[in-house]
């Protein structure tokens, strides 16, 4: 006997509609504690020991949250330049960042420069929906590399200064963006609690 049931293949949302579901579900979480007593929410409040905001997938805190008021982002990362200068292998500090590679092509050839990047980032943390890149949220750019050991030597022990020196994707490590333009991280960024701890 032939079963009724048919096997579909699994698939993902894309990117954009996952982000709007849990929108959805965080703003109807939170109007529901809008509608209790000012008192009760306070009390509630006090419960909460920790916090966790689950985000798009290769999107960093920085990256939706880092401006936002009361975040500790963007402006005591660019305050305090040992927690983004990057260094070279050898432990000299980079003058500038790498050229953001081209993703794609021969793997065996000599990585060609991303024209849509200047070839001389500042050694700092760049806008990339800013002059002169001027990309948004939606553009597609190429994947950081996401291997065990390269990220090991990333982190550097906790310095977390070998990121543009050990990667695929050249600068690219260095972006972050100003999300409101987004309906969907803009609604996150109006209604979502947030750690006040940068992580990413």
């Amino acid at each position: 006997m032939e079963s009724r049931c048919r096997r579909t293949k699994a698939r993902w949302f894309p990117a954009p509609a996952r982000l709007a579901v849990l929108a959805a579900i965080l703003s109807a979480g939170l109007s529901s504690c809008a509608l209790t007593g000012r008192a009760r929410r306070a009390a509630d409040l006090g419960k909460i020991d920790t916090i966790v905001v689950i985000f798009a997938e290769n999107r960093a805190f920085d990256t939706l949250y880092g401006t936002f008021p009361g975040a500790h982002g963007i402006d005591e990362a660019l305050a305090n330049p040992a927690s983004y200068t990057q260094v070279d292998l050898d432990g000299s500090v980079l003058p500038v960042l790498p050229p953001v590679w081209r993703a794609g092509g021969d793997p065996d050839a000599k990585p060609q420069p991303d024209p849509a990047f200047p070839t001389n980032l500042p050694n700092r943390p760049f806008r990339i929906d800013a002059a002169p890149i001027g990309l948004g949220l939606g553009a597609p750019t190429r994947d950081l590399v996401h291997r065990y050991y390269q990220s090991f030597e990333q982190i550097d022990g906790g310095k977390n200064d070998r990121f543009a020196a050990v990667s695929d994707a050249g600068g690219l490590c260095g972006n972050w963006l100003v999300s409101t333009s987004s309906p969907t991280t803009s609604s996150w960024r109006r209604s979502a609690a947030r750690s006040p701890t940068t992580s990413g």
